[in-house]
């Protein structure tokens, strides 16, 4: 019951000044703007990385002489191949839910085309006011 009571208070405690935070319109297209960012490059290193990977294992695969170790590698290639799929796949998904919902995913300066709540107009710099 003391646990209960405890996390109900400290979600409390993180979410009211949110909300507080959350009529002005600025910080909030600020932290979204932010975490577009870092979810680009998130997505870039990611998929760099594991196109990184599966090509050093297909040169592992091609300089192996060894017949007990090719049937490693190219199961380390098969995954590295279908993990590259994967992450390009969901690239690809969210680029076509940004691009149905209306999103404008691809603009990093300038004015994005922002929605702006009921009595705001959207400004040149892409802020509600």
């Amino acid at each position: 019951m003391k646990k209960t009571i405890f996390n109900v208070s400290a979600l409390t405690a993180v979410l009211v000044p949110a909300m507080a935070f959350a009529q002005n319109f600025t910080y909030v297209n600020g932290w979204i703007s932010e975490g577009l960012t870092l979810l680009r490059l998130a997505i870039t290193v990611i998929t760099i990385l594991m196109t990184v990977f599966f090509l050093y294992n297909v040169l592992r695969f091609i300089m192996n002489k060894d017949a007990s170790k090719v049937a490693d590698l190219r199961k380390a290639m098969i995954n590295g191949l279908i993990g590259l799929f994967v992450s390009v796949a969901v690239w690809g998904i969210i680029g076509l839910a940004a691009n149905i919902t209306g999103v404008n995913t691809t603009n990093t300066g300038g004015s994005p085309n922002v929605t702006c709540p009921p009595g705001l107009h959207a400004q040149s710099n892409g802020l509600c006011a």
